[in-house]
């Protein structure tokens, strides 16, 4: 909670510069354009490099159990991330939950870079901002979920407030999306207690690459005037179509982890992703 506190200062200075990008665009009439090229080239980057990452972390848990010890819930701590804490800069601050000691100005300088592409993308929780805390600052995956539902709170309504000042919030669609999000949140929310934080970014890295993939369908859709339908028609398969496979994938994972953790049976490739208590 603290270091979502912390962040919180530096993200809502992010999301303002954010929105006032996507205004500048919007003069030009080139918004649309710019913001699923953007979305594509940053997406993509993230997604290669979040399956990249967890399938080593995937061979070190294999490793550790191969030699009879007990698999840790989480392995986490990147190269990038241990040298972004060997910055000194003080104030420094230490975060117990996730025993990290940082600089203050690293934490808000991430802070307003993951805040920055919130504004302007519309997204930042798990493409943006989940990366940064675990890939950037070293939190634990688990962690780092509530930590960014929890400062997202307060950053994702100052981001909501500015976008409607500026006309760029469809409210009846909002209030509609709102009322599946509590429901998938809950359900999310109690599937990580029962997965190591392996899966969560496996199901991180999955998600990117279905956004990408729509995005570049919509950007052909848009660069051909409109007038391909299929190209649309496309970018919705890959947006929906994904999004459902990965509903799929948490209750698969939740259900196989609720049978783990009563000693039932699962095939024994899954069992990494798996915790068998709190």
């Amino acid at each position: 909670m603290k270091l979502a506190v912390v962040m919180i200062l530096g993200t809502m200075a992010g999301v303002e510069v954010g929105v006032r990008l996507i205004n500048f665009c919007k003069l030009y009439k080139i918004c649309s354009e710019v913001v699923l090229i953007c979305s594509i080239i940053i997406t993509a980057f993230i997604g290669i490099f979040t399956y990249w990452e967890t399938r080593r972390a995937k061979r070190k848990l294999d490793e550790i159990k191969a030699s009879g010890g007990e698999p840790p819930r989480d392995v986490y701590m990147t190269g990038i991330a241990k040298k972004i804490q060997s910055i000194r800069i003080p104030p420094m601050i230490y975060f117990s939950k996730s025993r990290i000691h940082m600089s203050l100005w690293v934490i808000l300088a991430v802070g307003f870079f993951t805040g920055m592409l919130a504004g302007f993308f519309g997204v930042g929780g798990g493409f943006i901002r989940m990366p940064a805390l675990i890939y950037l600052i070293g939190v634990p995956s688990i962690i780092a979920v509530g930590t960014d539902l929890f400062e997202i709170i307060i950053s994702g309504g100052y981001g909501l407030i500015r976008h409607t000042m500026s006309g760029n919030v469809v409210i009846e669609a909002a209030v509609i999306m709102i009322l599946g999000a509590c429901i998938g949140a809950q359900i999310g929310a109690l599937a990580t207690r029962y997965v190591r934080g392996l899966s969560v970014r496996y199901i991180l890295a999955y998600s990117v690459f279905f956004s990408a993939a729509g995005s570049i369908f919509k950007l052909i859709y848009i660069l051909t005037d409109e007038t391909i339908a299929w190209y649309q028609t496309v970018a919705m398969i890959f947006t929906f179509g994904g999004m459902s496979l990965l509903m799929l994938m948490i209750i698969g994972l939740f259900v196989l982890g609720v049978m783990y953790r009563r000693g039932k049976h699962i095939p024994g490739s899954l069992e990494p992703y798996l915790v068998k208590s709190d």
